[in-house]
């Protein structure tokens, strides 16, 4: 599949998919990361990594202080 047809069914821009192919974007939302998998007819697990919200891996500065 081509990656106009890929985008085309998952209904993002072609050039989206392009960046997520070649490394230049490594994120999308849960919605469009499902639709990929659907389209492709495997797990989104084999797509894509899980990886926290940047605000739940923070280390709160209390953490921080008692570490230096």
């Amino acid at each position: 599949m081509s990656q106009r047809g890929l985008a085309d069914r998952v209904g993002v821009d072609p050039s989206f998919i392009n960046h997520l192919t070649s490394g230049r974007r490594s994120t999308c939302t849960p919605y469009i990361a499902e639709r990929i998998a659907e389209v492709l007819g495997v797990p989104v697990k084999v797509l894509f990594l899980p990886t926290a919200p940047s605000s739940a891996r923070r280390i709160p500065a209390s953490q921080m202080a008692r570490a230096a």
